[in-house]
């Protein structure tokens, strides 16, 4: 998968390591039982922690180079391409007439429907006020003319 990288299956590490237990596998006929399983399980462990090493190797060197390509480009784009920018802005970001036309055209909707908006609530303040002083002088009259009925 990264052999194009320069990484290969078979690693250097491995070989070497590889060769060295083949030397120590070599002089364990000499030793006791005891030893030889507690050579076995060191190489065992070992093994496993090369192999822990070399898969977190292959999982974050990908993930270190992208994070040193995205900060680099973000340097370039704060920097430099944001200079550019800069000094090229005014033809750059100038609008086009039809835009400006445009946004005043809207900015002139928008005042106009909030004036409308103000009119409508000052008309219905100027309802609710008389329809409250009209319920208020008609409940006053509804209320002498049922006392006036209750007295006969």
């Amino acid at each position: 998968m990264f052999s194009r990288a320069g990484v290969h299956e078979e690693s250097i590490a491995t070989e070497e390591l590889d060769s060295v237990w083949t030397e120590l596998g070599s002089l364990q006929h000499n030793f006791d039982p005891l030893l030889e399983r507690r050579v076995e399980t060191i190489r065992n462990v070992v093994e496993s922690y090369i192999a822990i090493v070399t898969k977190k190797f292959r999982d974050q060197i990908p993930k270190t180079i992208t994070a040193l390509v995205i900060n680099r480009i973000r340097a370039f784009i704060n920097g430099e391409l944001l200079r550019a920018l800069i000094i090229e802005g005014e033809t750059v970001m100038k609008q086009s007439p039809e835009e400006t036309e445009r946004r005043e055209k809207l900015f002139r909707t928008y005042n106009s429907v909030k004036e409308a908006l103000k009119i409508i609530g000052e008309v219905n303040d100027e309802t609710m006020k008389t329809l409250n002083s009209f319920v208020k002088n008609h409940s006053k009259k509804a209320t002498a003319v049922n006392s006036k009925i209750n007295l006969f």
